[in-house]
């Protein structure tokens, strides 16, 4: 019988939540992550999504707002993170960030900043 440790990751690996719904997405080969890597919420509205190359994060990352549209859309170039666009959570959508310029502000819900870049 193997033991956990001898155990490597090779493929698609799937996780989903108790009511049947996705809630993660990746795939290995030889126990390192590569590939797109997807994360879901419980209602089933995609969260995140990125790359994965030898299990480090590259290439365009994008977050989405709790009811699917953009939240902020990332580029990863060797370990660094670039924002190249920023949606606020405001009824509208407000996008802030276009193509790397403009500004990454995140409110409270009782209106307070919380984050400015």
């Amino acid at each position: 019988v193997p033991s956990h440790d001898s155990i490597k990751l090779h493929g698609p690996v799937i996780l989903k939540y108790p009511n049947g719904l996705m809630r993660q997405e990746g795939y290995f080969i030889n126990d390192l992550q590569d590939s797109v890597y997807r994360l879901w919420n419980e209602s089933g509205v995609l969260e995140t999504e990125g790359y994965f190359k030898d299990n480090k994060e590259f290439g365009i990352w994008k977050t989405f707002h709790l009811d699917g549209s953009p939240k902020m859309v990332e580029e990863i170039i060797d370990s660094t993170r670039f924002v190249q666009s920023f949606w606020i959570d405001d009824s509208l959508h407000t996008q802030t960030l276009i193509n790397g310029s403009g500004k990454v502000v995140e409110m409270y819900n009782n209106g307070l900043l919380k984050h400015f870049l």
